[in-house]
């Protein structure tokens, strides 16, 4: 009960905020930067997997926020606007960097470069909670699209199952069996990683 009542005053003070915004006030605009730019930046390098591009990702997402403000309408609330906003920017970028990306791959494979984006295999030195956390890492990437959303959305943003569902355009039945078979095939391929010798 006392969550309902906690998230009312946040989703008052946002609208309040909000209201601000619109209305010029450029304080309220830093201050929504401030609250949701860390979480945004984490969601947006979940597709991108730059830590620049998904800065870029997200102030280009404030940027065009600031830009239609006065005409903004936020049917579903800020933080679905956001998120939604960034996820579709996120996909843009990643469908026009798509034969770059292709090409780079291509040249850290047959260089082998260490530290431009491949992958380096644990050193057997690391303590077992990392070498955990790194396959899990790599099990999330491995999910569909879809369900790597829903998921990320969920566990490391902590979104409820109607806000996720907003985001990807889908009911929230839809995105509770999303992060469910998420989970799913993650135990499994966990499981087969832990299994080796």
């Amino acid at each position: 009960m006392s969550d309902e009542k906690d998230g009312g005053s946040a989703d008052q003070t946002e609208r309040g905020l909000v209201e601000r915004l619109q209305n010029g006030d450029n304080a309220a605009a830093r201050e929504l930067y401030l609250r949701y730019y860390d979480r945004l930046r984490r969601f947006a390098y979940s597709y991108v997997r730059s830590r620049e591009a998904a800065e870029e990702v997200v102030q280009d997402t404030f940027l065009a926020l600031l830009e239609r403000r006065k005409s903004l309408e936020l049917r579903e609330g800020l933080r679905v606007y956001l998120y939604a906003t960034v996820r579709n920017r996120a996909l843009k970028m990643i469908d026009h960097d798509r034969v770059v990306d292709r090409a780079e791959a291509a040249a850290v494979q047959d260089e082998v470069a260490p530290g431009m984006g491949a992958r380096a295999d644990a050193p057997n030195e690391r303590i077992e909670a990392d070498a955990l956390a790194a396959a899990v890492a790599r099990a999330i990437a491995t999910l569909p699209e879809r369900r790597r959303v829903a998921l990320v959305l969920r566990w490391r943003h902590q979104l409820p199952y109607a806000d996720i569902a907003r985001i990807m355009g889908t009911s929230v039945a839809a995105a509770t069996i999303q992060v469910a078979r998420a989970r799913e095939t993650i135990a499994e391929l966990i499981k087969g990683y832990t299994d080796r010798p």
